[in-house]
């Protein structure tokens, strides 16, 4: 718990009183729940101050993300020698037709394009503490899918007068091979 407040100790200046104070007591909510992560279930772990209703205020408030995340990264790494920057996509796979950005994405989990939401993310990596600082976390979307145009039929290719001599599927041509028989063996009737 002390890292956690360290951590929003960072980021108090950039946030009014009353986000700062529901993103304290969210976040203890959240280290401590076990179970699916809902807004209820939040609601049900947090303290004083944490009822469903402020819940959902906070989810649907818009933050500064890139501003929370470089005071985050200002004062941890400051002391860092050797920083890189390195990306990778996440994949996450989901049944259902009705979740935002669902598409196929390739999983290296399973090694095959798989039904899912995908993210792409950018990091800052601290080498001698192996500590990684996601700065930018964006989702992916599937590429839309081109319409086939139409085929159009050539006027040129009609079909000719009549019935057409090929027999098109195998029982009507099973049942023509048989009237042919019987008109040669005549003495099999019950056939």
């Amino acid at each position: 718990m002390n890292e956690i407040t360290k951590l929003l100790i960072c980021i108090q200046p950039l946030l009014d009183a009353s986000t700062y104070r529901h993103i304290q007591i969210i976040s203890k909510a959240l280290l401590i729940m076990t179970g699916r992560i809902t807004m209820l279930s939040i609601s049900r772990w947090t303290e004083k101050g944490g009822s469903y209703r402020a819940v959902q205020r906070f989810f649907s408030k818009d933050f500064p993300w890139g501003s929370l995340n470089r005071a985050i990264a200002k004062t941890f790494l400051k002391k860092s020698g050797i920083i890189l920057i390195a990306g990778d996509a996440t994949t996450i796979t989901k049944s259902g037709k009705e979740t935002f950005g669902l598409g196929r994405f390739f999983s290296s989990i399973y090694s095959r394009a798989v039904p899912g939401i995908a993210f792409q993310t950018l990091s800052l990596l601290d080498v001698e503490k192996r500590i990684s600082w996601p700065m930018l976390i964006e989702q992916m979307f599937p590429k839309p899918k081109q319409e086939k145009p139409a085929a159009t039929k050539n006027k040129k290719q009609k079909r000719g007068r009549g019935r057409p001599k090929v027999q098109k599927t195998r029982t009507t041509a099973m049942l023509y091979s048989m009237r042919k028989w019987r008109r040669y063996r005549p003495c099999c009737k019950n056939f």
